[in-house]
């Protein structure tokens, strides 16, 4: 299954590097809060479907399994 966990290692495409805190489902949507390394002491919430602006390539990706 592709679908993240919390403590997984997520990648983002312009090289940031976070962890997933939780999961949840909006509707028919997967969201992911990720508690990013360039945003010290917040976290962000976005789909997980979410797509690069420039590339239209998948803007996340599992790194490493909890």
């Amino acid at each position: 299954m592709n679908d993240p966990k919390m403590g997984d290692i997520i990648g983002c495409s312009d090289g940031d590097i976070g962890v997933v805190m939780r999961t949840y489902l909006d509707g028919p949507e997967l969201m992911v809060e990720i508690a990013w390394n360039s945003c010290l002491h917040r976290s962000l919430t976005d789909p997980w479907n979410a797509e690069d602006y420039e590339t239209a390539g998948d803007m996340f990706h599992i790194m490493s399994r909890a």
